[in-house]
């Protein structure tokens, strides 16, 4: 009995210094197989999700999840039609229309005629029903009849992103490729037609979706698509969904939980409605409201190809929580605490919501995996040219209903782009964590040319500019090319030569711009109306678009705006520079009323052009953008990235990116034990050990004395 007890008490003694030690051993935390949880931060939604009135909100986290199109397209595409990635659909054959030559001189070319599409077998939406050709075509059918509004019901929001009018393309027209019967007709598809005059010579860019084969048990099948369109680019349409678009127009939804309420009108908020898809993950729910804001995605365990990529070791998460923050300065803050506190595991640096990369970067915790490409949202000043339009001649004559109009003169623009101190912006506004535009273009696309001049701060070709585009005025305040920085910076305090009718909006980053500005024009003897009514919120897009404050007299207004790395670049620098040709359309392009008809002309024949003869074209539109118009000041392209914490593996460089969060795993995190300050845990163990074999020989001498005596 008492060597058992010594073994007890030598066992217990040895234990309670050992086993503090042991944690240092344990294994990492693994996933759990039952539930593995991503939280994500995201910004406040609030928008639109159906695929007919889509806005660009951070609702794209729900789309890119649920729903899936025909194909997709990679990163940095260059347009090669072999290089898509099938996804419900298999296979497909294209068929182009012939290529001739137009009445204006040149010949149109690589426009898409047809595609047949050999759709996926066993792939069931959400709900359980079949993926196959019907339901493809009901997705594209519902598509034009809601944007056309044929049956009364639609929404005609984004008509022109799915309808053309057959009188502006007229002069493109080949003897192959005629479409005279939609001049002077109501635009009409599937039989269906609006006789509204604001439907008059419009024809959908699909003339017609058919089943060339419903599929059978497994679905799948096979449809054709015939386009009305030239469409070199008809297939952005059908294909623009990648992590770089965020995008995607004809996302297909189930065709059996949809089809009673919304053949022929769109979803209105946000909710459940439209992502029952065939996608990796289901829609659970998503609240703005209470205490507790933000969504949840539940891992699909019917996906398609699921099986694949669990074998790759990927497709793990079962839950998404997506964590909101308001779209402000105290939800940046906010979500940059729970960052660095564990309360979400990943989010986007992105230029409209950037992250504290300092303090990111210095927490160990933290993974900061920066893009391999910078933003495409490029940052803009937008120089009104209105001045030189019919728009400005309308309105000295007295036309009605023509708004006033308040344009800044080509030589100013030039002496802006000049005078703009873009080093400083990038320093003071991004961390220096920007580049410096090159082009009107993204810096990273197929046809951006770095050697086309681009203006930089250089202020003896801006004053130059002024002197040429003010002569009095800069002689009766003294001055000229060899006046000193001084003498322009008092006269832009006390008596300047133009006072710019800029606004912008509270963000910080738009107040760093606005200072920047101010120090800018300084240098040129110009400044700007300071004050309350030209400092907007919350965001300045709002009150442009939606007519908050009179938009034409907006002489100067920031942004961001989006171009792309490939062949889908055309239809974002048409939305912004293509001369609209009359005065009955709503501001939501060209608005820097830059309407230039040489401009337009190669706008079109990029798109009449194949990809052999679009660079030309892509360049005569820099050089007159560029050297001549001046209509925006192209300042930078933001470096942007991913911040995860380091319990997560992820592989943004997979071909779906982040987007649908299949490439991303749990790998737990070692968690140190605090040792005694100053000792390795190797002297620790050691002096203990010892110290516990003396104790016990100590014990049994004792012992063998006592016994002896």
């Amino acid at each position: 009995m008492k060597k058992l007890l010594r073994i007890i008490i030598g066992f217990l003694l040895i234990s309670s210094i050992i086993l503090p030690i042991i944690p240092v051993k344990a294994n990492l935390k693994t996933a759990q197989d039952e539930e593995i949880h991503l939280r994500l931060g995201q910004g406040t939604f609030g928008l639109d999700w159906d695929p007919t009135i889509y806005h660009e909100s951070p609702a794209s986290t729900y789309r890119q999840a649920c729903l899936e199109n025909l194909v997709l397209t990679p990163p940095a595409w260059d347009g090669d039609l072999n290089k898509l990635i099938p996804m419900l659909a298999t296979d497909w054959e294209i068929e182009y229309w012939v290529s001739e030559m137009n009445s204006l001189g040149f010949l149109n070319s690589g426009g898409i005629k047809s595609i047949n599409f050999t759709l996926r077998e066993n792939v069931t939406f959400h709900d359980g029903s079949l993926w196959n050709a019907s339901a493809a075509k009901w997705n594209f059918d519902r598509v034009f009849i809601i944007t056309g509004n044929l049956t009364g019901n639609g929404d005609t929001e984004f008509r022109e992103d799915y309808w053309t009018n057959a009188q502006n393309v007229e002069p493109f027209f080949t003897p192959s490729w005629n479409l005279s019967w939609a001049i002077g007709n109501y635009g009409s598809y599937n039989g269906l037609q609006w006789t509204d005059d604001s439907m008059l010579n419009l024809y959908p860019n699909i003339n017609k979706t058919t089943v060339l084969d419903d599929g059978g048990p497994d679905g799948g099948g096979i449809i054709k698509i015939d386009f009305n369109d030239w469409n070199p680019f008809g297939w952005q349409e059908l294909f623009d969904y990648s992590p770089t678009t965020g995008g995607g127009f004809f996302l297909m939804i189930s065709m059996d939980a949809y089809k009673d309420d919304y053949t022929d009108k769109p979803f209105y908020g946000y909710g459940s409605g439209s992502l029952i898809g065939t996608g990796p993950y289901k829609f659970d729910h998503h609240t703005e409201t209470g205490p507790i804001t933000g969504g949840l995605l539940r891992k699909n365990e019917d996906y398609w190809n699921r099986t694949y990529w669990e074998d790759q070791g990927w497709f793990e998460v079962t839950h998404i929580d997506t964590v909101l923050f308001a779209d402000d300065e105290t939800g940046v803050d906010a979500r940059n605490i729970a960052l660095e506190t564990g309360g979400i595991d990943v989010c986007f640096d992105i230029p409209s919501w950037r992250i504290d990369y300092d303090s990111v970067i210095a927490n160990p915790d933290l993974i900061y995996e920066e893009s391999q490409y910078v933003a495409e949202a490029v940052t803009a000043i937008v120089l009104s040219c209105i001045n030189e339009t019919y728009w400005k001649e309308a309105w000295d004559l007295g036309i009605p209903d023509v708004p006033f109009t308040d344009g800044i003169p080509r030589l100013l623009r030039k002496a802006i782009s000049y005078a703009f101190d873009y080093d400083s912006y990038i320093q003071n506004a991004e961390n220096g964590r920007a580049k410096r535009a090159i082009s009107f273009l993204h810096m990273n696309n197929t046809y951006t040319n770095e050697s086309i001049p681009m203006p930089y701060k250089n202020l003896t070709i801006a004053r130059a500019a002024m002197l040429e585009q003010y002569p009095t005025e800069c002689a009766a305040r003294s001055l000229d090319i060899n006046s000193p920085d001084s003498a322009w910076q008092t006269i832009a305090v006390s008596n300047p030569i133009h006072r710019l009718n800029f606004y912008w909006d509270i963000s910080a980053d738009y107040q760093v711009l606005k200072n920047v500005l101010v120090t800018s024009l300084a240098n040129i003897g110009c400044n700007i109306y300071d004050d309350s009514a030209h400092e907007l919120s919350p965001h300045i897009w709002a009150h442009i678009v939606g007519g908050t404050f009179e938009y034409f007299t907006a002489q100067a207004w920031p942004l961001y705006w989006d171009v792309k790395l490939d062949d889908l670049t055309q239809p974002y620098v048409w939305y912004y520079f293509y001369n609209p040709g009359d005065w009955t359309f709503e501001v939501s392009f060209n608005l820097a009323f830059s309407y230039l008809d040489n401009v337009s002309l190669w706008l079109d024949a990029i798109y009449y052009s194949n990809k052999t003869l679009r660079p030309k074209f892509y360049n005569d539109i820099a050089i007159t953008l560029q050297t001549y118009q001046y209509p925006w000041v192209w300042i930078s392209q933001p470096i942007i990235g991913t911040v995860y914490s380091k319990e997560w593996e992820m592989d943004l460089d997979q071909l779906n990116g982040l987007g649908n969060f299949l490439f991303i795993r749990y790998v737990g995190k070692e968690k140190e034990f605090p040792f005694i300050s100053g000792y390795f845990s190797e002297v620790v163990f050691s002096i203990s050990t010892i110290a516990i074999i003396s104790v016990i020989y100590v014990m049994m001498r004792k012992k063998k004395l006592t016994k002896k005596y």
